[in-house]
């Protein structure tokens, strides 16, 4: 079994007040990512309504170069936006070993508020009927 993958060392840490899936989504991409300027988002409250958190998301200057991406084109790394009506809205990242036949390292990254951090495959979010929508960090804003 490949257990060598960086995903491994965030499964299994707690949602806390200071530490929502947001704040777990800022801290993977500086660390795995080396994207800088997320920390001054950390704390942003949960948003209970998908649309006000894309809004947000495509107003706020600090999150002005994440950009929506077609499904088609998601990689490692990119942030995954989803939620189901009538739920708390969700952030997180793709993960993809890139390892053929590893489907086991493919899908979200998220810290959920009753599991803690976990990887929820991208098969299960569709299942769940959530709304998706994949952004990636660009070079311009």
């Amino acid at each position: 079994m490949y257990t060598d993958h960086w995903v491994y060392k965030y499964i299994g840490f707690k949602w806390t007040i200071n530490y929502n899936c947001f704040d777990h989504f800022c801290h993977v991409q500086k660390l795995q990512f080396k994207v800088e300027g997320l920390d001054k988002l950390k704390g942003m409250p949960d948003f209970e309504e998908r649309s006000e958190a894309l809004a947000f998301i495509r107003t706020c200057k600090d999150l002005s170069k994440w950009k929506e991406i077609h499904p088609n084109m998601v990689k490692e790394g990119d942030a995954v936006l989803f939620g189901v009506e009538g739920a708390t809205f969700h952030i997180g990242t793709y993960v993809d070993s890139g390892i053929q036949g590893v489907n086991k390292h493919k899908g979200v990254l998220h810290c959920d508020k009753k599991m803690g951090v976990i990887l929820t495959s991208g098969q299960s979010i569709r299942i769940s009927q959530a709304n998706i929508t994949f952004m990636r960090l660009t070079k311009n804003g």
